[in-house]
Formats: C-alpha cells, structure tokens, sequence
C-alpha cells in the first residue's frame, strides 16, 4: 500500500476527530456510507443517522491519534486502526482507546464503512 493512500485515510480519520467535522451533519453525511455502522464502547449499535443526529449534540473535547496503521484488506477497501486519547474538558479526564475502522472507495471518493473504539483505560 502507497504511502499516499496511507496518508490519505489517516487525515480523513483526523477530520473525524476535529470538532468542526464532528458538529457538522452535512460533512458527516459526506465522510459515512449510507449503510456505515459504528459499535460503541459501551456495544451500542450506532447506525449512520444515529451518529449524524448524536455527534453534534457532543461537548467539544480534544482528540490526539497514535500509531495510525492502514492495511489494503481488499481492492479498494482499507483497514485502518490507531490508538486516541480523548481529553474531556467537561469531565476532566482523559480516555485512551483502540480505534478500527474500515473504508471503502465508493463513486470516487473514500467513505467508512465501519467504526469501533475499545477503550483501554484512563491516562
């Protein structure tokens, strides 16, 4: 896989991260696949409505991304996953996690598929 490619997926999963995407429903609308789904931390089921209708009702926080990994898994369908820390303003606290999500190449431009955060303890 191209390092083009890899850095390609690596700032879409960046912009999703950033609070002006995460408050955004059209730009949210762009970066999901209509039939995208996310399985939350707690396993919850989040369907692509479910995150345009939830994530901008969210608190802005800051999101940081750690080694960042992407594999072709398919023509035109990649595996990334990295590791975030989540700082909580609201809460004061700060959340480490497993990331993994799956892109495909629809109509000529990347859209996720899949999404799900593990949570692997409190910095």
């Amino acid at each position: 896989m191209d390092s083009e490619l890899i850095n390609q997926i690596r700032d879409l999963e960046m912009e999703l991260l950033h609070s002006d995407t995460r408050k955004s429903a059209q730009r949210l609308n762009d970066l999901l696949a209509d039939d995208f789904f996310e399985i939350g931390a707690s396993g919850t089921r989040y369907t692509k409505d479910d995150v345009i209708r939830l994530l901008p009702e969210e608190p802005a926080d800051r999101h940081a991304m750690y080694d960042f990994r992407a594999t072709e898994i398919a023509p035109d369908i990649i595996l990334a996953i990295f590791s975030e820390e989540k700082e909580s303003f609201a809460r004061g606290e700060r959340v480490a996690s497993m990331r993994s999500s799956i892109w495909q190449k629809r109509n000529g431009r990347w859209q996720m598929l899949f999404h799900q955060g593990t949570k692997t303890g409190n910095q």
